[in-house]
């Protein structure tokens, strides 16, 4: 994270690290995101294999879906 904060303050690019404990992933960080109005939000995938995904669901996935048009989604991994 401290890369993050460092490469962001380089640019000019506001960085906000947030951090959230939640049963529902995916709908915390769309709301938190058209919430806070971010610009882009930036999550990571897991290397989960593709049986776990099918069994409970991709968040990245779930994120895509719910968040609003207007916030940019980064996913990384």
């Amino acid at each position: 994270m401290s890369l993050m904060l460092k490469l962001g303050a380089e640019r000019g690019v506001w960085v906000l690290p947030v951090y959230a404990v939640s049963e529902d992933a995916a709908t915390n960080h769309s709301r938190s995101s058209a919430t806070m109005g971010v610009d882009f939000l930036m999550i990571g995938a897991t290397q989960r294999t593709a049986l776990a995904n099918l069994l409970s669901g991709s968040v990245a996935t779930n994120v895509a879906q719910q968040l609003p048009e207007s916030i940019r989604l980064v996913i990384y991994g």
